[in-house]
């Protein structure tokens, strides 16, 4: 695949290659004044400091033009399958324009509608989920999906993949931003490179103001998460400790004047604090996704595909609905399934599989089940 790129978009990319010592209020600081990224590229010293820019970065900005080449960009770029998104874009996050400091170019790989951030959500949590955190996002995510609103996540391990996955599941859309580079050698964490491909193979979107090759340095995810919350109609917390990044997204939705919704939890859990304090804060306690599409004012579900439709409970023999009753309340490990239902491994084993391919629960991970 080829990408024709405009000369405009390619000298904006130039100016985020230089993001070790030209921050995106500086870029847009320079935008302001030169109209045009080409005219920020060739402006002399003496222009670029009047403009506001202080001695040592115009000075670096200079000596980045004998190394960086905008026609060699273009073919890095192309051969790593990476487009340039600019600020005028149609498919440009229409919320994230009004920031202050939104990024006057994005990078990005796999489809990007112009409607992709009309209706849009982040989902965000810990990285160390929990069967509770699992089971939530398996109930609500899917139901947002099928309402069309679209997943932003930041496709870290735990919360954040586990939501890409679900809105993956239920053929919804899903978006990632990232906190490295987006070609295939620098996504972050490694192992969710397959989860990456599938967001772009499926109608999502990977997007990132850091171009390829950048490493997922610490300081580059509380930068990336103003994109997160910048660019969507709200967040969801799903489980969050209390320093947790998570809460970082919250408040940032909170400053952007963003809806901020968090799944209450126990109060002697500790990855339900953060959740468990924002409700304290004022945030909305979620506990189906009808709360939440109330809150966005989105009423109408889509039709559910037909494959999703499960024939009703009351047609299950007596055993299915033994194991039905014991995942009422909680996920359970396969051991405490066979426990609470009082069957024969055996059978329960072949009915917990005959239950999740019929939609009624739902495999977690771990040999942990969950009804749906």
């Amino acid at each position: 695949m080829f990408f024709a790129y405009s000369p405009e978009a390619l000298y904006r990319a130039a100016l985020l290659y230089c993001y070790s010592f030209l921050s995106t209020r500086q870029t847009s600081m320079l935008m302001r004044t030169f109209k045009k990224a080409h005219s920020v590229w060739y402006a002399p010293l003496a222009e670029l400091m009047r403009a506001g820019l202080q001695e040592t970065p115009a000075t670096r900005l200079i000596e980045a033009r004998k190394k960086l080449n905008p026609e060699t960009i273009a073919e890095e770029l192309n051969k790593k399958e990476i487009q340039i998104l600019c600020i005028e874009d149609p498919s440009y996050p229409p919320l994230l324009k009004q920031l202050y400091d939104a990024p006057i170019a994005l990078f990005f790989r796999g489809t990007l509608a112009p409607h992709a951030f009309s209706q849009s959500l982040a989902v965000v949590g810990t990285r160390k989920i929990t069967p509770y955190g699992r089971h939530v996002i398996s109930l609500i995510v899917p139901a947002l999906a099928h309402a069309g609103i679209t997943i932003v996540s930041g496709m870290a391990l735990g919360s954040d993949g586990f939501a890409h996955t679900a809105a993956l599941d239920a053929s919804g859309t899903t978006i990632a931003f990232l906190g490295s580079g987006i070609d295939d050698d620098s996504l972050y964490p490694r192992s969710h490179v397959p989860l990456a491909h599938r967001i772009i193979e499926n109608g999502g979107a990977i997007l990132s103001e850091y171009p390829p090759g950048t490493l997922p340095l610490r300081h580059h995810f509380p930068v990336r998460n103003r994109l997160i919350a910048g660019s969507t109609m709200g967040v969801l917390v799903t489980e969050a400790a209390e320093d947790s990044g998570s809460l970082i997204t919250a408040r940032l939705s909170l400053e952007y004047g963003r809806d901020v919704f968090a799944i209450p939890g126990p109060i002697y859990a500790p990855l339900s604090i953060g959740p468990n304090k924002l409700i304290q804060m004022g945030a909305h306690a979620v506990i189906a996704a009808d709360d939440i599409l109330t809150m966005l004012d989105i009423s109408s579900l889509q039709e559910l595909p037909f494959e999703n439709i499960k024939p009703p409970r009351e047609a299950l023999s007596s055993n299915e609905q033994k194991i039905i009753s014991a995942l009422a309340t909680r996920p359970l490990h396969v051991d405490e399934v066979i426990t609470a239902s009082m069957l024969e491994n055996k059978t329960a084993l072949t009915l917990l599989t005959m239950l999740e391919l019929n939609g009624h629960i739902k495999h977690l991970g771990n040999h942990v089940y969950a009804a749906i």
